[in-house]
């Protein structure tokens, strides 16, 4: 029973972000152990916190683009997503470090590097029209 990612892009948003949710977790169960192994309990707190803001800005993205997908803006939804895919994590990322206190110190600059790389590829992934066989151009020779 194998699913292909056009079949994925055509599931509803909720599942989409489930989908989203169950990838960013995976990967938070593999940082989470590093993460307390190397800077205790505050590097979890920290990689929580990335995972945390890394996912909402994907979901963000991935709801924007959804909404802006079967009209005559997808650019403008495109747009947006990239804003609030970015926003998120890059605000975040720069008060933690000005700040500095036990989350800087945790890692959450590396935590936040390490989840917006995954994020952004399942949520680009799963955002994509799906364009069907008959629309595709054949190759020129």
């Amino acid at each position: 029973m194998f699913v292909s990612l056009a079949d994925l892009r055509k599931r509803s948003l909720p599942l989409r972000l489930a989908m989203l949710l169950a990838v960013i977790g995976l990967f938070y169960l593999v940082i989470v152990p590093i993460a307390v192994w190397y800077r205790g309990v505050w590097g979890a707190v920290a990689a929580s916190a990335a995972a945390g803001v890394c996912l909402l800005g994907g979901g963000l993205a991935m709801a924007i683009s959804h909404h802006y997908n079967n009209s005559d803006r997808v650019l403008v939804g495109f747009l947006l997503g990239i804003v609030a895919r970015m926003l998120l994590p890059l605000g975040v990322g720069l008060a933690g470090h000005l700040l500095g206190g036990p989350l800087a110190e945790g890692g959450l600059l590396y935590y936040l590097l390490m989840f917006y790389p995954v994020a952004l590829s399942v949520e680009t992934a799963l955002s994509l029209p799906s364009t069907s066989s008959a629309t595709r151009t054949p190759p020129t020779q």
